[in-house]
């Protein structure tokens, strides 16, 4: 998926600024517990354990909501 600025409309323009938009909206504090406490789900295949944890429009989707 293409990067996102942190206001999750628009597409950051460049690889930099991308994963700076990236790292500047995941640890903001208060959304980073948000994402810890209601992002993540566990699979369990049989054979391991897999952790997910849900992308960007996932999560504001569902925090819009």
């Amino acid at each position: 998926m293409p990067g996102r600025t942190m206001k999750a409309m628009d597409i950051a323009p460049q690889r930099v600024a991308r994963t700076r938009s990236l790292v500047r909206g995941i640890f903001e504090s208060n959304r980073f517990l948000d994402l810890i406490r209601h992002s993540f789900a566990f699979e369990d295949s049989g054979s391991s354990l897999n952790k997910k944890i849900a992308g960007y429009h996932q999560f504001h989707a569902v925090n819009k909501l």
